[in-house]
């Protein structure tokens, strides 16, 4: 079934948790974040454990704190819950974020260690880790939106140049059940001169999801877009498609091409390109 996208849905979708704000006479803000959850067990391959789960942050700027309230599926019987305590926010200028840390915490029997986390608050990012009692690490990242980005383009035409797009935003969304993803590309580039339109979204359902040690590999022979309506494109196809998320979630490098050009990408979650 087709599905339309509006530009709005899209910024909503691309700007995470920030749309839920709930702000008090404290200036304390809070909100929930769906994490998607991955859990590597000490020992195995290059595999790991998804599950979706829901943090509850509170952020206090003037004081410069946060509090998680965290729920954390880390098998398939066993969810913890526990509170990290008041946390400081360090500022990480180069990537206009903060970051905070926890000791050790203990909850329903385990102990949590190495809780730590980037969060940020401009952009709707987030990402969290921490260990449970030194068998299972924990990595969560706020959904998997790349809107920094560097995108090769290879016009498919001899005479035509090469060039690099900054303006592409990739957003892939988690399908544990079925193990598949969908790929959202936002200023999606229809024609190898077609650079820098702001009005593009395409959508591409189905791909293939492996979980893997250090993220995800999301893959497609072939794959056509399930948008229409305004401001969509409806008739892309996208060939060879294989996006490699690695760094915990947070970075990642992908290829694909169309009938016009082939896309080589590289990608940061968080601000690093003045890294």
């Amino acid at each position: 079934m087709k599905k339309i996208y509006s530009l709005l849905l899209m910024s909503v979708m691309l700007a995470g948790f920030t749309s839920c704000l709930d702000t008090n006479e404290d200036n304390e803000t809070s909100f929930t974040i769906g994490m998607y959850q991955r859990v590597v067990t000490d020992g195995t391959g290059d595999v790991s454990e998804f599950f979706n789960n829901n943090y509850y942050l509170t952020v206090n700027l003037t004081q410069g704190t946060v509090n998680i309230d965290v729920t954390a599926t880390i098998s398939k019987d066993k969810t913890l819950s526990f509170s990290t305590g008041t946390m400081t926010l360090t500022a990480d200028q180069e990537m206009s974020a903060y970051r905070f840390s926890s000791p050790s915490i203990t909850t329903q029997g385990s102990t949590i260690s190495n809780f730590k986390g980037i969060i940020d608050l401009q952009h709707g990012v987030a990402y969290i880790s921490f260990i449970v009692d030194n068998e299972k690490t924990v990595y969560g990242t706020a959904n998997l939106p790349f809107m920094f980005n560097t995108t090769r383009i290879t016009p498919s035409a001899e005479g035509e140049k090469e060039y690099d797009a900054s303006e592409l935003q990739y957003d892939f969304t988690i399908n544990k059940s079925k193990m598949t993803a969908t790929l959202l590309i936002l200023n999606y580039i229809t024609d190898s001169n077609n650079k820098g339109n702001s009005t593009q979204v395409a959508v591409f359902e189905g791909l293939d999801l492996k979980l893997t040690r250090d993220g995800y590999v999301i893959s497609s022979p072939s794959v056509k877009s399930t948008t229409s309506g305004k401001g969509n494109v409806a008739d892309a196809e996208l060939k060879d498609v294989e996006f490699t998320i690695h760094s915990q979630g947070t970075r990642m490098e992908g290829t694909y091409t169309t009938d016009k050009y082939t896309a080589n990408v590289t990608g940061t979650m968080f601000n690093e390109q003045s890294k």
